[in-house]
């Protein structure tokens, strides 16, 4: 369980805050989880529910999972086009450096995401810092090409044994044909995990 907060800015001065409290249970590599999407800025609603289904294991040094999550939306009139049935499966490698790639299909709209990344652990003081450049490719009625290039910074901190807390940033340039749209997301997550 635990909770994420965040501030999310785009071009042209645009600025939402969420908080996004989250529960995850699992057993033998299997495990079920929702996360509560509350506007903090704007509505100051719960706008979204997201339910999670899974499995994941190791394979010598690489970690793969397959996932299926459910989008329930509050506002429907402002996300019409949004994905509600996601699939996802992904790969990637444990070591300081090392390749990760994800295949994300949106069931009910059809469309299919490729990602490819690379990410690298820096060992500091009080925890580590990982830098993670992912790039995005979107397959669409008969059209493909890169949509953007997001890089994440996360810094963790060492707490006690069964809490993790962690600050992160994500990059993102849109890169669509015509577009030069970029957005800055700044966040913290606290989490804690329990044998029972």
């Amino acid at each position: 369980a635990g909770l994420d907060m965040a501030e999310y800015y785009k071009d042209q001065g645009i600025k939402t805050g969420v908080i996004q409290p989250f529960v995850k249970a699992g057993f033998a590599g299997f495990y079920a989880g929702s996360m509560f999407n509350y506007d903090a800025r704007g509505t100051k609603k719960v706008t979204e529910i997201d339910t999670m289904l899974g499995y994941e294991f190791a394979a010598d040094i690489f970690s793969v999972s397959v996932e299926y999550v459910y989008y329930a939306y509050m506002e429907l009139s402002e996300i019409q086009t949004a994905c509600e049935n996601e699939l996802n499966l992904s790969v990637s490698a444990d070591v300081i450096t090392g390749p990760s790639f994800a295949y994300t299909r949106c069931m009910n709209e059809g469309v299919n995401y490729l990602y490819a990344g690379l990410s690298h652990f820096f060992e500091m003081p009080g925890g580590n810092l990982s830098v993670s450049p992912v790039l995005e490719f979107l397959i669409e009625d008969g059209h493909a090409g890169f949509t953007e290039l997001e890089t994440v910074f996360s810094k963790s901190f060492e707490t006690a044994e069964a809490f993790e807390l962690s600050v992160y940033s994500v990059w993102t340039v849109a890169l669509d044909a015509g577009l030069t749209e970029s957005s800055l997301f700044f966040g913290m997550s606290f989490s804690f995990e329990s044998g029972l």
